[in-house]
C-alpha cells in the first residue's frame, strides 16, 4: 500500500504531466512536442525533478514568507493571473491582514476565488466583521466574493474522500482520535471539555459516522474518545494542558502530528487540482488557504505554472 507521501506524489505528477487542452506536454525533459514540432520545449530541462518539488511541512516555518499576514504569491502568463493568498485563521476584524488581503484582491480582479473548507450557508451576506468573527479569514474572503460578485468555490477536499485517504494508510482508532482531537476538541488553550463532550455525540455521528469513518461501540461516548485518546497519545486528556501543538503539521512531536500531516497532503492534492481546473476555466483566479499549506504547495504550483507557460508558448 503506498504512503500519504507516495498517493501525493504520484497525483501530483498526473497533474503535472495531464495533457493541457491547448498543446500536451512532453512526458520527457527536453523533447519536441509533436503538436508543435518548431518550437523545443527547452524551457521544461530548467523545472525540478517531481521528487524535488515539494516541500515538507516539519520545513514550512523556515521558508520565506512563513511570517507574512497575509503570504501573497503572485504568477502571470500571458492574459492568465494567479494570486495565491496564504492567510492565518484570524478572527479579530480589525487585524491589518484583512486589508492587506483586500489590496491584493483589489489588484488581482479575480473571477474565481478558490477557497479553504466549506462556508456555512449566509456567511457572505454578514457584514465583513461578522464573517470573519464566524468564520475568520474563511468569513472575510465570503463577504468580498459575495460583495464584489465573484465566483466562490471550495478548493478543499470532501470529508468523505479525506476519511476514506486517511484510513487507507492508518488504523481506524488513530483517525477518530485525530479528527475529533482536531475539529472537536480545537487548538485553543484550556478548552471547555464539558460543553465539548455536550457536542460529541452530534459530531461522531453527523461528521465522522455519516462520513464514512467506522465507528467502535466504546466510542459512542464521550469517556470512549478520552480512553482512545490517551492510549493513543500516551497522555492525559485535561483542559488544563491541552494544546493544539500536538496535532500542528509543522511539528515532529507525535502520531497525532504525523496524522495532521498526512491530512494536510490530501487537501493540497484538492487545492491543486482545484487551481489547475480554474486557472483553465478563468483568465483571473485567486486562492485563500491557510499558509502552511500555500508553504507546502509552493515550489509544486511554481512547477505546475511553468509547465502551463510552456504549453501556452506551444499555442502561439
Amino acid at each position: 500500500m503506498k504512503s500519504p507521501q507516495g498517493l501525493f506524489i504520484a497525483t501530483i505528477a498526473l497533474l503535472l504531466f495531464l495533457p493541457s487542452t491547448v498543446c500536451a506536454v512532453p512526458m520527457a525533459l527536453g523533447q519536441v512536442d509533436e503538436v508543435c514540432p518548431r518550437k523545443p520545449i527547452g524551457a521544461v530541462d530548467k523545472i525540478p525533478p517531481l521528487k524535488d518539488v515539494s516541500r515538507s511541512y516539519l520545513t514550512v516555518r523556515n521558508a520565506p514568507g512563513f511570517h507574512a499576514e497575509p503570504l501573497i504569491l503572485k504568477h502571470t502568463v500571458g492574459d492568465k493571473r494567479l494570486t495565491v493568498i496564504g492567510t492565518r485563521h484570524i478572527s479579530n476584524a480589525k487585524s491589518p491582514m484583512y486589508r492587506l488581503i483586500t489590496v491584493a484582491l483589489d489588484a488581482a480582479r479575480p473571477e474565481l476565488i478558490l477557497h479553504e473548507g466549506d462556508a456555512p450557508p449566509g456567511l457572505g451576506l454578514e457584514t465583513a466583521s461578522q464573517a470573519i468573527r464566524r468564520a475568520a479569514d474563511l468569513g472575510f474572503i465570503a463577504h468580498y466574493a459575495s460583495q464584489h460578485g465573484i465566483v466562490f468555490r471550495s478548493a478543499d477536499v470532501p470529508i468523505n474522500t479525506e476519511i476514506a485517504a486517511l484510513l487507507a494508510d492508518h488504523a481506524t482508532r488513530d483517525v477518530f482520535v485525530f479528527l475529533t482531537a482536531q475539529r472537536l476538541v480545537g487548538s485553543a488553550s484550556h478548552p471547555d471539555l464539558s460543553a465539548t463532550a455536550a457536542a460529541y455525540p452530534t459530531f461522531l455521528g453527523d461528521y465522522l459516522q455519516r462520513n464514512g469513518l467506522p465507528i467502535d461501540p466504546s466510542w459512542r461516548k464521550w469517556k470512549g474518545f478520552v480512553s482512545a485518546y490517551e492510549a493513543l497519545t500516551g497522555r492525559p486528556l485535561a483542559s488544563s494542558t491541552w494544546s493544539g501543538r500536538q496535532f500542528d503539521p509543522t511539528v515532529n512531536g507525535g502520531p497525532l502530528n504525523e496524522l495532521a500531516r498526512a491530512s494536510d497532503r490530501i487537501r493540497d492534492q484538492s487545492l491543486l487540482t482545484a487551481i489547475r481546473h480554474g486557472w483553465h476555466e478563468y483568465s483571473r483566479v485567486a486562492v485563500q488557504f491557510g499558509v502552511y499549506h500555500v508553504l507546502a504547495i509552493e515550489p509544486i504550483l511554481d512547477n505546475m505554472v511553468s509547465r502551463f507557460a510552456v504549453t501556452q508558448d506551444c499555442a502561439q
